[in-house]
């Protein structure tokens, strides 16, 4: 027998250490391929500084400092190369793919184990039973009708077809590491692997101190695993604040554990109170350990908003968690469709087989793995209703129960097969139900197929430009060889061009764009330049006005521009005494828009090239509080009505906040200045053309709000007058 444990031992750790030199490689493959892109680039300004500055920049907005901490020794350690920096997330991805492994091990093995001590006595005794009669030959004695006769281990009756029985740990780490979404934050110079590692450690020692043990463990022994389980719960909370919808469901978990002690199990009154001592020890130990940070992560929390964000439906919100933590975000829509049901398909005929073949008391490790998967993200969705700002990647801590759960519901292990457990068989009462040959063989085709979509889902992730990340390095390659030292550079984000700006020879920096001092900056900066390079990425919001391009072209020249992966590069060409400025003076104007908004100014262009755009500024004031976003559409048309160009833009104020969220009590809120470049087709034809601005609102089905008290030909659009194009 020991030989067979030794054989059967090897396998089952060497199958382990494949599948980790699998995701180890997957994770080192195309490391470095890819640019630092403005997320990474954030990581790297905040590590950059002093330990003791982290935890107060302002830039943290609303991260806690731990992993920027970790990764600014880590950079004094290894260096600032794109594959040491990401090197740090394959660490703690690879130790989470381990962890993963040892807690499906333990949920089989707790599984597998008698329900209590009084059983695990009664069948000792029961093999050790003596004879009735020393007279009675053996061959008389009663027995077990299931065990044999030499050695009381229960007989085993060939199943008539062969059974599959992967191992659960060996799923769960397979599935985790093919997954797209762990690979891509293994490849990210970001918090995400971190937390996950943290919170699936949180969980599992939670899991070691209260379900694993067969009996209570002893004080010293408990103490040991309640401070681990403490200090993993800080951790994770110090890396991100999200690990509070963690706590819920932990907390959840100790008030379960106590109940069933009390009443299902019928502890005292005296044990009950003693296991509730464990949990206020874990939440007082919590608390102590985060205080240091308490205050800073409540003003960091409260303090964080997005006016312009709204909350996704429920639908919504259920499908792209779904699409991330299965496929990935990185599929096309649809196949990822595809892909999405055939896992949630596997899984729940997985659970579906098992909870056939399988006793009702291996229905709590389902249970508490659904809790630990769907407890947070519906405390998520409850968030988001007040503070949008929705991303999978933020709640990436409940994916360890996503791969428990595909690891134990499609392995045929959990509570049925002994075969890694020999040592127990004589001890455990023998199965009530045994799953069926064709039910066993289901599970190897629903491995395969969630195998094959996870394979797709990375492949995509690898292969599928459309998701690659911005190409950084690509624009300052191109900046350096096209820009000379008498060019300005000015990017809209300040990450991560601090990275790779080095070999750019004109002087490049981050502009924060304010309307009301662009130009006096621009006048300052561009000074006796000869271009001005204006480098812009897909996801800022630091110039949504326009503000620069509309000065840049004003004063200078378009010269030309170029897109990239992620980012827009255009550059004027300046002349030699360049001025940058906005309308000196408005023409008053009040019309009226629905009650809601009154344009009461404007300035435009009166005379245009045929190659030149025609520029506009518009002030608009709120005159009620209103729940809708309105657009402002600019319009050119020429004698006979017939429409020649067009420019629309959501109508924002000096934060730009879009009109729900304006204060009409508020100066600073309830006013804006919008500025428009209206392109002109090259074969606009000399003549007079009439300028003209329609408000309407930014929701389907779009309606236009119809002027109150202007003249106009139509009822909806305000006429701003008459443009002469040369």
């Amino acid at each position: 027998m020991s030989s067979t444990i030794s054989r059967m031992t090897i396998r089952r750790y060497g199958l382990a250490l494949l599948i980790l030199w699998l995701a180890f490689g997957l994770r080192l493959y195309r490391l470095e391929a890819q640019s630092i892109w403005w997320d990474e680039g954030h990581s790297l300004f905040v590590a950059g500084h002093s330990l003791t500055d982290i935890p107060t920049l302002p830039a943290m907005d609303v991260h806690p400092p731990a992993y920027f901490a970790l990764l600014h020794l880590w950079i004094a350690l290894t260096g600032q190369s794109e594959f040491t920096l990401r090197y740090l997330s394959v660490i703690f991805s690879l130790l989470t793919l381990a962890l993963l492994w040892r807690f499906a091990a333990s949920l089989q093995t707790a599984a597998n184990r008698p329900r209590s001590n009084e059983q695990l006595t009664m069948n000792k005794e029961q093999l050790t039973k003596p004879p009735l009669h020393p007279s009675v030959p053996p061959s008389l004695q009663p027995c077990n009708p299931s065990t044999s006769l030499r050695t009381g281990f229960p007989t085993v009756h060939p199943s008539p077809l062969p059974s599959f029985h992967p191992s659960p740990a060996l799923l769960t780490t397979l599935f985790a590491a093919l997954s797209p979404m762990y690979v891509a934050y293994a490849q990210e110079v970001r918090s995400y692997a971190l937390v996950t590692f943290l919170a699936l450690a949180s969980t599992y020692l939670q899991w070691r101190l209260l379900f694993a043990g067969r009996r209570l463990d002893s004080p010293p022994k408990q103490g040991a695993w309640l401070i681990l389980y403490t200090v993993a719960t800080a951790a994770s909370l110090y890396t991100h604040y999200f690990t509070l919808f963690l706590l819920l469901f932990q907390n959840l978990i100790w008030l379960l554990w106590l109940l069933r002690g009390h009443f299902k199990r019928g502890y005292p009154l005296k044990t009950t109170l003693a296991h509730a001592g464990l949990w206020l020890a874990s939440q007082i130990g919590i608390l102590l350990l985060f205080m240091p940070q308490i205050l800073l992560a409540w003003r960091q929390v409260s303090s964080y908003a997005n006016p312009n964000l709204s909350p996704p439906p429920l639908l919504d919100f259920l499908s792209r968690s779904w699409q991330a933590y299965t496929v990935g975000l990185t599929l096309d829509p649809e196949p990822a469709r595809w892909g999405m049901g055939l896992i949630f398909a596997g899984l729940a005929l997985g659970w579906l087989i098992h909870c056939l073949s399988a006793p009702r008391r291996y229905a709590w490790p389902f249970a508490l793995l659904s809790l630990w998967l769907m407890e947070p993200l519906l405390a998520y969705f409850i968030v988001l209703q007040r503070q949008p700002s929705f991303e999978p990647r933020y709640l990436m801590l409940v994916t360890p129960a996503l791969f428990l759960l595909l690891g134990l519901g499609l392995s045929g292990n959990v509570g049925g097969n002994r075969q890694n457990a020999p040592d127990q068989i004589a001890l455990s009462r023998p199965r009530s139900h045994v799953p069926g040959p064709s039910l066993a063989l289901l599970r190897l085709p629903l491995i395969i197929i969630v195998t094959a979509v996870l394979i797709v889902g990375l492949n995509h992730y690898f292969t599928n430009p459309a998701y690659f990340k911005d190409d950084s390095a690509g624009v300052a390659a191109w900046l350096a060889e096209k820009t000379r030292a008498n060019d300005l550079v000015l990017v809209d984000v300040p990450h991560p061009f601090h990275y790779y700006a080095q070999d750019i020879p004109a002087p490049t920096h981050y502009l924060f764009v304010d309307i009301h001092t662009a130009a006096e900056t621009l006048n300052r900066e561009a000074a006796s330049r000869d271009r001005l390079f204006w480098v812009t990425w897909r996801g800022s919001d630091t110039d949504p006005r326009g503000v620069i391009p509309f000065l840049a072209e004003k004063a200078g020249r378009w010269a030309g521009s170029r897109d990239f992966r992620g980012y827009h590069v255009a550059w004027y060409d300046l002349p030699a005494e360049a001025h940058f400025s906005l309308p000196d003076q408005l023409t008053p104007a009040q019309a009226t828009f629905g009650e809601a908004l009154r344009l009461d100014g404007y300035a435009f262009s009166p005379t245009v090239g045929p190659n030149e755009p025609v520029w506009a500024t518009l002030h608009f004031t709120l005159l009620r509080e209103t729940q809708t976003n309105y657009k402002v559409s600019l319009r050119l048309r020429d004698e006979a009505g017939s429409q020649i160009a067009q420019i629309d833009r959501d109508l924002l104020n000096d934060r730009h906040v879009r009109t729900a969220a304006w204060s009409v009590d508020d100066p600073a809120l309830n006013q804006a200045i919008n500025v428009y470049l209206l392109p002109l087709p090259l074969d606009t034809p000399p003549g007079r053309y009439r300028l003209e601005v329609v408000v309407y609102n930014a929701e389907p089905p779009y309606p236009s709000e119809g002027l109150s008290r202007h003249p106009s030909d139509d009822g909806i659009g305000a006429i701003l007058g008459y443009i002469m194009v040369d």
